[in-house]
């Protein structure tokens, strides 16, 4: 395991609490500081109020969404070097190329494993 991290502060933004609390139990069981929040708006405030070590960001919130929340994040100077993850229902490829255009660095479809959590984390933390 060489190379990651040890501890990272995770943001994870998922409007859905079961997804949102699944994924803060996995992370927080992996040894990361790990911050929710439930819309893009205060996904995006939190971002910028202090940056995390790495994002986890559905694509469908309320208000603002999820590519939104990256574009945004990305403008700023202490964000552009943050790892977005983003996470979706949608798996058609024009879904994934336009996250991946907007500044995500990794996919993750759901429904989801704790070895796809933990995977994409160590991949983006190496």
């Amino acid at each position: 395991m060489s190379g990651v991290q040890e501890s990272a502060r995770i943001l994870v933004i998922e409007d859905n609490k079961v997804v949102r609390d699944f994924m803060r139990m996995i992370l927080e069981g992996e040894g990361h500081d790990v911050e929710l929040a439930a819309d893009g708006e205060s996904g995006l405030a939190s971002c910028l109020a202090q940056p995390p070590d790495l994002v986890f960001c559905d694509l469908m919130l309320p208000g603002v969404d999820g590519l939104e929340v990256i574009r945004r994040a990305k403008e700023t100077e202490e964000m552009k070097q943050i790892p977005f993850i983003l996470v979706s229902t949608k798996q058609d490829r024009q879904t994934i190329r336009e996250g991946m255009q907007t500044g995500a660095r990794d996919f993750l479809s759901k429904p989801f494993t704790r070895q796809d959590i933990v995977a994409a984390v160590r991949l983006q933390l190496a």
